[in-house]
């Protein structure tokens, strides 16, 4: 088990290598979990613990474990994904992967039949004024 010191190690490490991964400032990663610059540069330097609405965000977004993410340094490889996952991690990050490629998908299809529809709509209308006209 970590001690106290060691675990706020490991997050201040785990946070800033998943920041680093994403190509993203302090600014910009704060933004997509819901918190600030200043709260990512506490993290990272290891003043402050994240709330854990903060860190279940985080470990949901790159499909890890909380209790993966608490104990263990991660490892980026140089494709910035993360080289040290167990097994479930991997397992779990696949599926989230999935349903990020079906939910795109999805969005394409959605926007494709809107589309469709917005066309026939406007035929309709040029359709009911040229009977009107009549």
């Amino acid at each position: 088990m970590a001690s106290m010191k060691q675990e706020n190690e490991i997050t201040a490490h785990n946070i800033k290598a998943l920041r680093e991964a994403s190509r993203l400032t302090q600014a910009e990663f704060g933004e997509q979990f819901g918190t600030s610059q200043k709260s990512i540069w506490a993290y990272e330097a290891g003043n402050n613990k994240p709330k854990g609405e903060f860190t279940f965000a985080l470990c949901s977004h790159f499909g890890i474990s909380p209790e993966f993410f608490g104990s263990t340094k991660i490892k980026i490889n140089k494709a910035g994904e993360i080289s040290n996952l167990p097994k479930e991690d991997i397992q779990i990050q696949k599926c989230r992967k999935e349903i990020q490629e079906l939910k795109k998908d999805f969005d394409e299809a959605v926007n494709i039949f809107y589309t469709g529809i917005e066309r026939v709509l406007e035929r309709l209308d040029t359709l009911e004024r040229n009977s009107k006209r009549r």
